[in-house]
C-alpha cells in the first residue's frame, strides 16, 4: 500500500505513531498524578473478566477486518500492476485514438466506432521526444482482438491479440525471443505471423502450419 485516504502511508505511519506516543504519555502522566484512579481502572480488568475479554476480542476483530480490507486492496493493486507490466512489457506510454477501448467489442472482435490516427502523428511524437534523450523508441502499431482458426487441427481461438508494429521502429523496444534466439518483425514475409507458445498450444499448431485470421472490418 502506498496511500491511504490520499495520504502517503509513510506519513500516516509517523502521524499515528506520534499520536500513540502522546496518548500513552498522557495516560502515564495521569496515572502518576492520580494513582488511585489508575488502580480503580486496572482493578476492573480482573473483576469483569468477561466484559474485558469481550472488549479485547471486539478490538481484535475490528483490527482484523480493517487489515484484511487493506490486504485485499494491496493484492488487487499488485495483480493489476503485474498484469499491466506483463501485457505492456517495457512500454511506458501508449497513445490511442479517442474512444479506442478494448471494452467495446464489435463483429469478430473489431472495435466499434473507433479509427486509427494518421502515421504522421507517430513522426510528430518521435520528433518531439527525440531531443529529450529519455525515450528509447516510438512506433505506431495496430492492436486488435481477432479470431484465429487452425484448419489442420480444426481448433479456433476467438480472442487473440493481434499486434502489428513498424519493423523499422522496433529497435528501441524489447527483443522478441523464440527458442532462445532473437527474431524481428522484419523477418516476416507476406502472410506470415509470430504466435506465442500459449496460443500455439491451444490451437495445436507448430511453425509453418496454416492459420486463418478473422479480423472483421478494420476502422
Amino acid at each position: 500500500m502506498r496511500e491511504l485516504f490520499g495520504l502517503p502511508i509513510e506519513t500516516m505511519l509517523v502521524v499515528v505513531l506520534g499520536l500513540l506516543g502522546l496518548s500513552l504519555a498522557a495516560v502515564g502522566v495521569l496515572a502518576a498524578r492520580h494513582p488511585v484512579l489508575a488502580r480503580l481502572g486496572v482493578r476492573n480488568v480482573g473483576r469483569r473478566r468477561a466484559r474485558t475479554a469481550l472488549i479485547v476480542v471486539g478490538l481484535m476483530l475490528g483490527t482484523t477486518i480493517i487489515a484484511a480490507a487493506l490486504v485485499t486492496g494491496d493484492t488487487m493493486s499488485h495483480t493489476i500492476r503485474t498484469s499491466a507490466v506483463k501485457a505492456i512489457g517495457e512500454t511506458d506510454e501508449i497513445v490511442s485514438a479517442r474512444g479506442a477501448t478494448d471494452d467495446l467489442p464489435g463483429e469478430l472482435g473489431a472495435a466499434v466506432g473507433t479509427s486509427y490516427f494518421d502515421e504522421s502523428v507517430v513522426q510528430r511524437i518521435d520528433g518531439a521526444t527525440r531531443a529529450s534523450g529519455l525515450v528509447d523508441g516510438v512506433t505506431g502499431a495496430i492492436i486488435e482482438q481477432v479470431a484465429l482458426q487452425a484448419p489442420a487441427t480444426r481448433r479456433s481461438e476467438p480472442t487473440v491479440v493481434l499486434f502489428g508494429g513498424d519493423p523499422s521502429r522496433m529497435d528501441g523496444f524489447a527483443a522478441i525471443k523464440s527458442g532462445g534466439d532473437t527474431i524481428t518483425l522484419a523477418s516476416l514475409r507476406s502472410n506470415e505471423l509470430y504466435l506465442n507458445e500459449k496460443a500455439a498450444s491451444k490451437l495445436g499448431v507448430a511453425a509453418g502450419d496454416e492459420l486463418a485470421l478473422y479480423a472483421g472490418p478494420v476502422p
